[in-house]
């Protein structure tokens, strides 16, 4: 009897967690869309992460990208109702290119967004999804991008991430 509750309590807790793909590797960066939430609530805000991975000695740019950068955009394909917030960009370093100066990220580096579902949304799984457009440079600049999706669980309660908190500060 109680090993069937175990069984029960794993399987749900499978079932209710978000499904994220792998990052996505492309030319001299890695970008991956991370939530949050481990679940979320009709109607209730919650953030989600781009994450950029630069290969060392590469950087992408800032919402500025100073006089030869390009800034990184986000398209986003939500279903009907859905709200996004402002794009939040973290502080950049000045990247100094001959005369020119750019402003970008070396490293590691994230976009916040803050999305609101509808006050009505169907207590099922439902993807975040977008097509995440950058310019990567070193001495040359690549062109890339990505379409990324994390597919979350609704419930009546939004549940954060545990193991995510220390990253989404």
């Amino acid at each position: 009897m109680h090993l069937s509750v175990v069984i029960l309590f794993l399987v749900t807790s499978i079932i209710t967690w978000p499904v994220t793909a792998a990052p996505v590797r492309a030319k001299h960066v890695s970008v991956d869309l991370k939530s949050e939430n481990a679940r979320i609530a009709p109607g209730v805000p919650f953030w989600v992460m781009v994450h950029f991975m630069p290969e060392e000695g590469w950087h992408t740019y800032w919402k500025n990208p100073g006089d030869s950068g390009l800034a990184p955009v986000l398209e986003w394909k939500l279903p009907a109702g859905w709200q996004t917030g402002e794009v939040l960009f973290g502080a950049p370093e000045a990247i100094p290119y001959g005369s020119l100066v750019n402003f970008g990220y070396h490293g590691d580096n994230a976009l916040l967004v803050q999305l609101t579902p509808p006050r009505k949304l169907p207590l099922q799984d439902v993807d975040v999804a977008l097509q995440a457009k950058w310019l990567v440079c070193a001495d040359a600049c690549v062109p890339g991008s990505a379409d990324l999706t994390v597919r979350l669980p609704v419930a009546e309660v939004a549940a954060l991430d545990s193991s995510r908190v220390a990253l989404f500060e």
